[in-house]
């Protein structure tokens, strides 16, 4: 075993450890010993089954088009609930059956758009200001 080898399975192993959070390490071992056993994959992962509360969802939309981008890449919300919560707070309209990747898509568009509004805006006034000023 090399040791470029090594290092992916300690990361996989990190990665993997890290879903349980502050967890005592002999719990999650324990823990993914007894789904190893059940022979059915675990489909949600307690990393990413974690909801916001339509307060917190308020919060992130009140805090920034920047914030909510960040928060795009954020693990917890890779869940379409959140993403959905997400998008109707931003008065953005979603279908149910749009996959993750298209929410987040649509979401990033949205904010792209209103970024182009605003400089045309500006744009406008600036012109008026000057046509005025003549």
């Amino acid at each position: 075993m090399t040791a470029n080898e090594l290092a992916k399975i300690l990361k996989i192993t990190s990665e993997i450890l890290s879903c349980f959070g502050d967890v005592p390490l002999e719990e999650a071992l324990n823990d993914l010993k007894r789904k190893s056993k059940s022979g059915v994959p675990s489909k949600k992962n307690k990393k990413y089954s974690e909801s916001y509360s339509n307060i917190q969802i308020q919060e992130i939309v009140s805090s920034g088009t920047d914030e909510v981008l960040m928060k795009l890449s954020d693990p917890v919300f890779q869940s379409r609930d959140n993403l959905i919560k997400l998008a109707q707070a931003l008065s953005i309209q979603v279908s149910t059956r749009n996959n993750v990747e298209t929410i987040i898509h649509t979401i990033q568009k949205h904010f792209e758009r209103q970024k182009m509004d605003t400089i045309l805006s500006n744009e406008r006034n600036t012109e008026s200001k000057i046509k005025e000023g003549e």
